[in-house]
């Protein structure tokens, strides 16, 4: 019984493993550019509608977000 479950084990593992289109580095070009698409844009909606707030622009985490929106984005 034990090596049964270590045999299923090593099934489920594989089958992680195995599953390269879970992990970015196994995306293609247009993939990971379509991923920064969307998460430029909900950083950016998100730094529109939060930071530009009059109650929060002396939060100092959107100084770094906007920094980052500049590098990245």
């Amino acid at each position: 019984m034990a090596d049964q479950n270590h045999k299923q084990n090593q099934t489920d593992d594989s089958v992680l493993n195995n599953n390269k289109h879970l992990y970015y580095h196994y995306r293609s070009e247009i993939e990971k550019q379509n991923l920064k698409t969307i998460i430029c844009g909900d950083l950016k909606l998100f730094y529109e509608t939060v930071c530009l707030y009059e109650k929060n622009k002396d939060n100092p985490n959107c100084a770094d977000l906007y920094e980052h929106l500049k590098h990245f984005c």
